[in-house]
């Protein structure tokens, strides 16, 4: 299988340095991208527990806060048992405020965590897509990697060989990091319990708007990015290896400069590990709404 990315111009030095971007959500052009719908903190089990955990603190300290006279005559034990009878009331109350009164600030939490800490490098199944042309390669001005998707920069199983991670951070990456995986649509917004045991699956679903982008995608912690560019007023550029025996073709959009073009073949020259792949410059078809390649040569 074959998967392929769209690329504008002014990024062709992807081919002189072989870094690419593992982007934030956030800066996708889809706003509800790997924002699901937080229902709930926490599940009606889980709540209760917590409540009932907290429900002895809650009267403590209550009792600590009243004035010595009137603790005087009574003692904790007997303020306790006074109180029994209001512990339904108390917990509902708790679970109240916890879901009406925590719940906007920990989907903020939420969404500030998925942006700060993982990446998203996105591929399609189509190489010929006129709108991903248009889209993503400035106007068909662009180019197209097309990757072998059994390279195993789509299928790593440990962290980086430059990353020293702890037994949990390897299972953490093991589990839900640096694999190629489909993206799925759907008419419905995907909907967690923040505080339930989950996997990723929700950061690989998009609205069935996108469906014709034919999207896979893997995602990689930034932290290990080896290059981190900085901005003043966006996200940081987050900067990862590519290595260029995954890069089996290139393909030149039909409205691409003859300078950029020229370019591309430079810079392939000057990459030993590149000698396998492919140049091809896209043309339209005389009948048909399609795109056609013929290939260049490589000198």
């Amino acid at each position: 299988m074959k998967v392929y990315k769209y690329v504008s111009p002014a990024l062709l030095s992807v081919l002189q340095d072989w870094l690419v971007r593992f982007t934030q959500a956030i800066e996708f052009n889809d706003p509800f991208e790997m924002r699901p719908h937080i229902s709930r903190i926490a599940s009606d089990e889980l709540l209760n527990r917590k409540a009932e955990e907290g429900f002895e603190g809650y009267v403590l300290r209550t009792y600590n806060h009243m004035p010595f006279a009137v603790r005087r005559k009574i003692s904790s034990g007997e303020f306790m048992r006074h109180h029994l009878k209001d512990k339904i009331k108390y917990l509902e109350q708790y679970k109240a405020q916890v879901i009406e009164g925590a719940l906007p600030e920990a989907k903020a939490r939420a969404e500030r965590m998925i942006n700060e800490n993982i990446g998203v490098f996105c591929v399609a199944e189509r190489p010929d897509d006129l709108l991903m042309w248009a889209h993503y390669a400035d106007g068909h001005r662009g180019f197209v990697l097309e990757f072998d998707a059994d390279a195993e920069f789509f299928h790593q199983q440990d962290p980086p060989e430059w990353v020293s991670e702890d037994e949990e951070g390897t299972k953490a990456f093991r589990e839900e990091y640096g694999l190629l995986r489909p993206v799925q649509y759907s008419s419905s917004r995907p909907s967690i319990i923040l505080m339930e045991p989950e996997n990723f699956n929700h950061l690989y679903m998009k609205s069935d708007h996108w469906a014709y982008e034919r999207e896979h995608r893997m995602l990689m912690p930034l932290s290990y990015a080896v290059q981190r560019i900085e901005r003043s007023a966006r996200p940081p550029v987050c900067l990862f290896p590519l290595p260029p025996s995954a890069v089996t073709r290139i393909l030149l959009g039909c409205n691409m400069h003859s300078d950029h073009q020229r370019r591309v073949l430079e810079l392939l020259s000057r990459c030993n590990g590149a000698s396998h792949t492919k140049v091809e410059h896209a043309y339209l078809d005389d009948e048909r709404f399609e795109l056609l390649f013929r290939p260049l040569l490589r000198t």
